[in-house]
């Protein structure tokens, strides 16, 4: 983001041409024209010289006067003065004759020749600005406005004639006797001016100067002409031959052809370059190893600075090859850099942007794609240790699902993902326009109307104007490239059209030295609203500028030039019209200043505050993939572009256009400029839908559960101290009792945030909330209130009440959102009351079908379409409605028994016992309802049933000669359906002790079984094949299974591993042994899709509790998370072989050939032995089943994991 930048100097490089080159400044003195020499002499104006390709420039030490900009292009002759005969054209001088050596002193150097550049000479004008002040006579300088006055026709002044005097400064006198004519004009020629005397003078004779930066104002350039007059500077502290020499080369090549004059200056340049090298004197440490030096240059808005890159075995170096910053070598840490993006620049694959933990960055251009590819690998792969790898994009979003980074965030973090820079204003990044009311009073976030429609484009929210543009592409022919909009939603021009009371230089240079017209000036946030919404030609978007938080840091997002921040820099500043620019007069009288804010804002800082609590609201978090699917997604471009109307212009698309191949410099200009101009798309990043966000509910749930798991964590450090303590001071008995009571505080203090105790706990909390009370005067009553209800709350579910247990539940998180407003949940109670909806896009593809019947069971309860209405508790009734339907009937617990339940914190489970019950590996089991009974099964054909309680095995019985793959539980945990490797599948009841029931099911083993409580039993084969079967209940209560399927898929070319159902029982999806992942819909029993997820055996699924994600993970250790649509969330890799895994939603723990892996998937990160040691104790077994349960009495996880050699581990807290 943009900030200002006040430096020791006002010039900078955006006051040059594009394109133009700087090389160097000099300490100088500028003598205004006036009558006399004298008096220029005493009117002398301190100040630098900067020599540039295209101009010089002159900047005067006192801000009061502006910078003279003097382009070679308007100049006649440039050289030094002696008299006024120096700058005089030839046709006014007679044929110059060479001087006596005998009259000239061999000390002083032959003058040099005179300049054969043609005069221009332009009429002046009779306006008058600081430096006209300094002129004596009015007849040489004018200055012109736009637009430019008739000029009024004045004569051409004549030079003085010279007064004949003895000069100091030579050897020679003149003679007593009148001189011939031909001597006469020698000494003319020959004998220096008043102010030649005083020192070396050189002249530039120009018949235009613009100026700018008076008094420091970024005011609108003045471009003053001038009757061809001479301007006269003198160096202070450099030989005037060596600069006047280099000036002379630049004024030439103004005069030549555009390629031939870029060719040169650029050959010019490459010289000066080669001839420049780092200062090694400059290191930091004296003692670093020299890796890399090479050329390139530093990119900033509408600036590209060249310079010499030195890469160290501790730093990075940038050396610009010119002293316009203020600090003239930087250096970077290497062990700062957290992230290195390749990048765009001029349509080039050239550019390297990297990124600083402090939040800058530094954009770096090189000559070409190979050089660049050079330095990424070398800062990626082997020196910068602490940037983010391959799982950065997964698990920024996977953070963004789950509520620990903000939408402003995310959206950040995609623009820099596509390739979009606030260094490089053709690439700024873009964000959407969230609020379509401009005109109420207050801002109610409770209202669709008040938001825009995220899953459409802008250029088709309004349907008369979409119509227009839908006409207009139907006749564009077909052997051209059609679109829909001719304008883009991101320019330069539409960046500083925003920011221009910010930044109004940038709109200086865009603009040569002017502002935009008044009436297409940025001047009220409603009347652009009107226009993007309205006109034909207007579809920009907005800037992250209007939703730029006030907590973040200012320096976050960017780095040198533009970048950056300033830490007093106030949201809203581009808003407000600080510097008093003259921006203009609209046709309406109306003058430019601040813009209009919308009648519900009261100042630039609340409109922004405001604007950013709708972009954190739940209606844009349940709506923003679409907009990102628009922007970044797979409907950016191609045949879901047309479908969504989001076609452009095809140069805007990356890809469009081989600016490489473009051999012809002005062709390849031309288009260069043409697609900066016009607009670029970011680059896609999704080719598949982008997920939805995770409801609000299910959010806070996932974040409670961060931070209990945080808190323990911090708690067991004490616990293990003050043990430590314990043990070393256990002679001493009153020592003994003190560290005591601090376990016992400590311990109390933990069970403070923890919700899920039994009743003792519940006790302790209570009597913990008043402790905090007496140490903690920021808790109130209320919170202490609050959390007793949860405690009382939490003791009725032990009476295994789901109802309850999913509204005590909602209260817990509400607690969370009261004892934790530091966290990073934006704005949630601002938009509580937005119920997560999500909105069918307006296409029929099989991705918006699988979004919308997923969600039609968590969307009964609302009365319309709009999402505000609140719906918390749809869960709880869905659940509810579900047992009403099956009381008469038996439902099968499978993997969704306690969906209803989070886990909670599994870091902390201990070893509690090992039963050997299995001669073989066992590929399946389940704990019972009460934790009393576990039941297995093993591919040593065996089902085992045995009684913790009683500590004994009582059930064995081998179902067939061949292993048993898998096995589903009923909830009344009356019968039991087992797949087995004889192909068949049985019904075993536990009350007779004996098979009930069996169907043949494939032709070759079953591998997999999954059934849902609406009696749906889906199972996979070695056949490759997937069938779908029907469940009944017989009249004597025993279970069936129809001989016939309902569906039989064969869709798969190799072996089905594994299955799992959505938990409200619409779609299922299968993995094969080839690495594919197949979805199909229950309801059509059809097949939806099917993806390519790794390319080896598919082992493992497991959707999430809400259904929207799937758990993938493969035979070589590789674990995916998928959204519902499709799209990779996360993804990660494991050591050793992966046998099985389970998951509530939140944490992920996987069995391997090497023991037991913890995952949070909230955060993405992987939980290591130090903080769940009892990973450590399981490293040495080979896992091949695992399942996780809450124990109703303590309501505390117990981890049954099952192992290769048949023993089964019992694991709880």
């Amino acid at each position: 983001m943009f900030s200002k930048n006040i430096n020791k100097v006002r010039f900078n490089l955006t006051l040059m041409d594009e394109g133009e080159y700087y090389f160097d400044d000099y300490s100088a003195m500028f003598y205004p024209p006036s009558n006399t020499e004298e008096e220029s002499w005493q009117k002398r104006i301190a100040g630098r010289i900067l020599v540039c390709s295209s101009s010089i420039f002159f900047e005067p030490d006192d801000s009061k006067l502006p910078i003279m900009k003097f382009p070679y292009k308007d100049m006649s002759s440039i050289g030094a003065w002696l008299n006024s005969l120096s700058s005089a054209p030839p046709a006014h001088l007679p044929t110059p004759q060479p001087i006596p050596q005998s009259i000239l002193s061999p000390s002083k150097p032959t003058p040099p020749p005179l300049s054969t550049q043609p005069i221009v000479v332009e009429q002046p004008s009779p306006t008058r600005s600081a430096f006209s002040r300094l002129l004596s006579f009015s007849s040489l300088t004018s200055k012109v406005t736009t637009p430019t006055p008739t000029p009024t026709p004045q004569p051409t002044p004549i030079a003085p004639t010279p007064t004949i005097a003895t000069n100091p400064y030579t050897s020679f006198s003149v003679s007593p006797n009148p001189p011939s004519p031909l001597l006469s004009q020698l000494f003319e020629q020959a004998k220096p001016s008043f102010l030649a005397s005083k020192g070396d003078i050189f002249y530039v004779k120009s018949s235009q100067v613009i100026e700018m930066k008076e008094n420091s104002r970024n005011h609108p350039y003045i471009f003053k002409q001038y009757n061809n007059i001479d301007f006269k500077f003198s160096f202070n502290y450099v030989k005037q031959n060596i600069v006047l020499d280099v000036m002379k080369v630049f004024h030439n090549y103004s005069g030549k052809e555009k390629i031939q004059r870029d060719e040169l200056i650029k050959q010019m340049v490459e010289d000066r370059e080669n001839k420049i090298f780092f200062d090694i004197t400059q290191l930091v440490d004296m003692n670093e190893r020299n890796i890399l030096e090479l050329k390139c240059s530093k990119i900033s808005p509408l600036v590209e600075n060249p310079g010499r890159l030195l890469i160290t075995n501790a730093r990075l170096y940038f050396q610009p090859m010119n002293n316009i910053e203020e600090n003239r070598l930087k250096n970077y840490s290497l062990q700062s850099i957290v992230r290195v993006l390749q990048r765009r620049h001029s349509l080039r694959e050239i550019g390297l942007e990297l990124f600083f933990d402090d939040g800058s960055s530094l954009f770096l251009k090189f000559n070409n794609t190979i050089t660049r590819n050079q330095v990424y690998d070398l800062l990626v792969k082997h020196l910068c240790t602490n940037i983010m790898h391959i799982n950065e994009q997964a698990n920024y979003l996977l953070k963004w699902q789950n509520g620990i980074i903000s939408n402003y965030d995310y959206l950040l973090y995609l623009n820099n993902l596509a390739g979009r820079t606030f260094n490089d204003l053709t690439q700024y990044p873009v964000f959407p326009w969230i609020i379509a009311d401009y005109q109420s009073t207050t801002l109610d976030l409770n209202r669709k109307e008040t938001f825009r429609d995220l899953s459409k484009p802008i250029g088709a929210l309004n349907p008369t104007r979409l119509a227009t543009f839908q006409e207009r592409y139907h006749q564009i022919p077909d052997d051209q490239p059609k679109f829909l909009y001719g304008t883009h939603y991101s320019t330069p021009a539409y960046v500083l059209y925003f920011l221009v009371r910010q930044v109004p230089e940038y709109m200086l240079r865009l603009q040569n030295g002017r502002f935009d017209s008044p009436n297409r000036m940025f001047y009220s946030i409603e009347e652009t609203w009107n226009s993007v919404l309205n006109s034909t030609s207007d579809v920009k978007e907005l800037i992250p500028e209007f939703y730029k938080p006030s907590f973040e840091p200012s320096s976050r997002n960017g780095g040198g030039g533009g970048g950056g921040g300033d830490d007093n820099f106030e949201n809203g500043i581009f808003l407000t019209n600080s510097e008093n620019l003259p921006l203009g007069i609209r046709e309406d009288n109306n003058v430019i200043n601040d813009i209009i804010l919308p009648p519900w804002a009261s100042s630039p800082k609340d409109f922004i505050s405001k604007l950013h609590q709708a972009l954190e609201s739940e209606y844009v978090s349940q709506n923003l993939h679409h907009w990102i699917n628009l922007i970044f997604g797979y409907k950016q471009k191609g045949e879901e572009a047309v479908r969504a109307n989001n076609l452009f212009y095809h140069l805007t698309y990356e890809g469009s256009i081989d600016i490489e191949s473009i051999i012809n410099p002005f062709e390849r200009e031309g288009k260069e400029a043409q697609i900066n101009e016009f607009g670029q798309t970011p680059r896609q990043i999704f080719k598949t839908p982008h997920p939805q966000r995770l409801p609000q509910q299910l959010r806070n749930q996932n974040l409670k559960i961060e931070l209990s798991d945080l808190e323990q964590n911090i708690n067991f450090i004490f616990d293990e101290l003050n043990n430590f303590n314990i043990n070393e001071l256990n002679n001493d008995n009153n020592l003994n009792n003190n560290n005591n009571n601090n376990i016992d505080n400590n311990n109390n203090i933990n069970n403070n945030n923890i919700e899920n105790n039994n009743n003792n706990n519940n006790n302790n909390n209570n009597n913990n909330n008043n402790n905090n009370n007496n140490n903690n005067n920021n808790n109130n009553n209320n919170n202490n209130n609050n959390n007793n209800n949860n405690n009382n709350n939490n003791n009725n579910n032990n009476n295994n009440n789901n109802n309850n247990n999913n509204t005590n539940n909602n209260n817990n998180n509400n607690n969370t959102n009261n004892n934790n407003n530091n966290n990073n949940i934006n704005n949630i109670n601002n938009s509580e009351n937005i119920n997560s909806l999500n909105n069918n896009e307006n296409n029929e593809n099989s991705y918006d079908k699988i979004n919308s019947s997923n969600n039609s069971n968590s969307s009964d309860n609302i009365k319309n379409s709009n999402g505000f209405e609140n719906n918390d508790n749809n869960n709880e009734n869905e659940n509810l409605n579900d047992e009403n339907e099956n009381l008469n009937s038996t439902t099968f617990l499978g993997e969704e028994r306690n969906n209803s339940n989070n886990w909670g914190s599994l870091n902390f489970l201990k070893f509690n016992q090992n039963i050997k019950l299995h001669k073989d590996k066992i590929s399946a089991l389940y704990l019972s309802n009460n934790s009393e009974t576990i039941y297995s099964v093993s591919l040593d054909s065996c089902l085992k049933i045995y009684s913790l309680k009683e500590k004994r095995q009582i059930r064995s019985l081998n179902l067939c000669n061949l292993a048993l793959s898998s096995f589903q539980l009923s909830k009344d945990e009356k019968y039991i359906i087992i797949g087995s490797w004889d192909n068949n599948i049985y019904v075993y009841s536990v009350g007779n002790g004996s098979i009930s029931y069996s169907i043949p099911g494939h032709s070759d083993a079953v591998s997999c079984l999954k059934l849902h409580n609406n009696n749906i039993l889906v199972s996979g084969s070695w056949d490759s094949s997937v069938k779908v079967w029907r469940t009944h209940r017989q009249s004597n209560g025993a279970i069936s299974i129809e001989k016939t399927p309902i569906a039989d898929f064969v869709d798969s070319d190799t072996e089905i591993r594994s299955i799992d159902i959505s938990s409200n029982g619409t779609i299922f999806c299968a993995g094969s042994s080839d690495g594919y992942l197949y979805f199909y819909d229950l309801l059509t029993l059809q097949l939806i899709r099917r993806i390519s997820c790794f390319f080896d055996e598919l082992v493992c699924i497991k959707f999430t509790p809400d259904g929207s994600r799937i758990i993938t993970a493969c035979i070589d250790g590789s674990v995916k998370l998928i959204g519902i649509e499709g799209s990779e969330i996360f993804s990660f890799k494991v050591k050793g072989e992966i046998h099985c895994l389970d998951s509530d939603g939140s944490s992920l723990i996987i069995g391997t050939d090497r023991g037991l892996c913890l995952w949070s998937l909230t955060t993405g990160t992987e939980i290591k032995d130090s903080i769940s040691p009892f990973l450590s104790q399981s490293s040495n077994e080979s896992i091949h089943s695992l399942n996780v349960s809450i124990n109703q009495s303590s309501n505390k996880p117990i981890l049954l994991t099952g192992t290769e050699a048949g023993s089964i581990s019992i694991w709880q807290q």
